[in-house]
């Protein structure tokens, strides 16, 4: 029995943009393009914007996906044509050349179907809450550090030392956020194996 679809938190403009690793202007010419907003603002102001970045990322996801086949299958096509003299062939290629082309662009196109049917096998809704609870966490280390440094910062004046200190905590409160953070999200949200698995 699938679990019902809950959203991922709207996040200001500025915010969203932060965690997509872009600017506000780059986020808002998404929009142009078809991005999905949670809210909308004043495009001159750009106040009141509200995304959902999981939304975002399944947008920009799907958008690259379609890029990719449309190159692919253009490739393919011209490749055909070239093969059956209907369209522009170069005076230098070859037919074998050209039967070359063509098997590596159809080998191109079956690997890209391939990793896009892999891809649909992690439900997004589980991924997405792994990684909320592993940024909780995050969240709540980080906001531990004055706690649990102040005991130890007492009577220390050498200023290297206390830096010493507060990275190490600091390093300690980020160590969820590693690289392989989000694959092992996928992994627990794979083994987790609730709701079901939506194409």
């Amino acid at each position: 029995m699938s679990r019902p679809h809950k959203p991922s938190p709207e996040r200001p403009l500025r915010e969203a943009a932060l965690e997509l690793g872009c600017d506000g202007r780059t986020l808002l010419s998404w929009t142009e393009r078809g991005c999905p907003v949670a809210t909308r603002g004043a495009q001159a102001q750009r106040r009141g914007w509200r995304f959902r970045v999981a939304d975002v990322v399944a947008w920009l996801r799907e958008r690259e996906r379609e890029q990719s086949e449309t190159r692919y299958a253009s490739e393919l096509a011209e490749l055909r044509a070239a093969l059956a003299g209907a369209g522009p062939v170069s005076v230098s290629m070859s037919h074998a050349e050209a039967k070359r082309r063509r098997a590596v662009a159809e080998s191109r196109l079956a690997e890209f179907r391939a990793n896009v049917l892999e891809r649909r096998l992690a439900d997004v809704d589980l991924v997405v809450a792994e990684v909320a609870r592993d940024y909780a966490g995050v969240r709540a280390r980080v906001l531990q550090i004055a706690n649990r440094a102040a005991p130890r910062l007492v009577g220390i004046e050498d200023h290297a030392t206390a830096f010493e200190l507060l990275h190490e905590e600091a390093c300690e409160a980020l160590r969820d956020l590693s690289s392989d953070s989000a694959s092992e999200a996928v992994d627990r949200a794979l083994d987790r194996g609730e709701g079901e698995l939506r194409p």
